[in-house]
């Protein structure tokens, strides 16, 4: 709606709403010599590092919580000796996530900017009957990594965040917003404002 000079998209029969998600998980394998908060444990292998991350949780329900994330990014770093393009390790990072019977609406994944929220068979968790729960290893450069647990349903092309990570109106993040006007008498939409927009700031 036109308002004199103000374009007003407070529409209130729902169809610009969406989901707000959560937070990301995040770890952090800049060192492999030192256990990060989120790592388990480092063990060194003939090529690549073996770390294990701690149990991760399902968030689906659980309230929300402030944390400090990179909005799904990533860093390659290292703050062992030299720089992570010429002495950066390669670890196999191992992701568990307890859940009580396997997905049947679709399948889970480990994704971020890391793989470019890709759902390859490279970052598919499998279902491990025996200790009920999902597992994944996915080979990672050192460095700081933000990253979700997303269900993607059979036959379906997008992913769902929300359901294990849950959904929070307070959650922190970055909106690109683009403006679009048609001229009278044009056959065509035009790009007239851009603007980025941080939430929970």
């Amino acid at each position: 709606m036109v308002r004199n000079e103000i374009l007003d998209y407070n529409f209130d029969n729902g169809t610009n709403l969406f989901d707000g998600g959560n937070e990301f998980r995040r770890f952090d394998l800049r060192s492999v010599k030192l256990i990060s908060e989120k790592v388990r444990q480092i063990t060194p292998n003939d090529t690549v590092f073996d770390v294990q991350l701690w149990e991760s949780e399902k968030r689906t329900f659980k309230e929300y919580a402030l944390d400090d994330d990179i909005n799904g990014k990533f860093l390659l770093k290292t703050t062992d000796d030299g720089t992570v393009e010429t002495s950066g390790e390669y670890a196999l990072v191992k992701f568990y996530l307890p859940f009580d019977a396997p997905i049947l609406e679709g399948n889970l994944y480990v994704a971020g900017g890391f793989n470019g929220w890709q759902y390859t068979p490279e970052n598919k968790m499998e279902y491990n009957f025996r200790k009920k729960a999902y597992e994944a290893s996915i080979l990672f450069k050192q460095g700081y990594y933000n990253y979700m647990y997303v269900m993607l349903p059979n036959n379906a092309k997008t992913g769902d965040v929300t359901w294990v990570e849950g959904n929070h109106s307070e959650t922190r993040n970055t909106y690109t917003i683009l403006v679009y006007h048609r001229q009278k008498g044009e056959l065509y939409d035009e790009l007239i404002g851009t603007g980025n927009f941080e939430s929970g700031k």
